[in-house]
């Protein structure tokens, strides 16, 4: 079954988390985070610069309760958006996201960082607006 949005907010409801960002400002959260972080050495998974940001790649109840990590990388601010968000700056459905995550993760991290680089020079949009 296809995950939304919609029912990780459900989900994060039925654990007690009254909203997603509830449930980022929690102690659990900061938890998962920081094993998340050193797990990945602060490297993100997709360019390898320095990051302190990670991404969910699912929100299942094990992933959002730190049961499992796999569903878990550290990303940078860069990567985060393009996963995120379309070239014009709309959020992209889980699935979406998640196809973008894995393209771009059979690319080298060093095509990934030009890529980057590239649209940072050409001022494309990189996340909402």
């Amino acid at each position: 079954m296809r995950q939304t949005y919609l029912q990780r907010n459900i989900l994060l409801v039925e654990l007690g988390f009254k909203t997603y960002e509830d449930y980022l400002l929690s102690n659990l959260w900061k938890r998962i985070r920081a094993k998340v972080l050193d797990r990945d050495e602060r490297e993100c998974r997709l360019c390898g610069v320095t990051s302190y940001m990670v991404h969910h790649l699912d929100y299942k109840k094990d992933t959002l309760l730190g049961k499992s990590f796999t569903g878990l990388v550290t990303i940078c601010q860069l990567c985060h958006n393009k996963v995120e968000f379309n070239r014009y700056g709309e959020k992209r459905s889980l699935s979406d996201a998640k196809s973008t995550y894995k393209r771009m993760s059979r690319l080298p991290k060093t095509e990934v960082r030009r890529q980057n680089q590239a649209r940072k020079s050409r001022r494309l949009p990189s996340g909402p607006r």
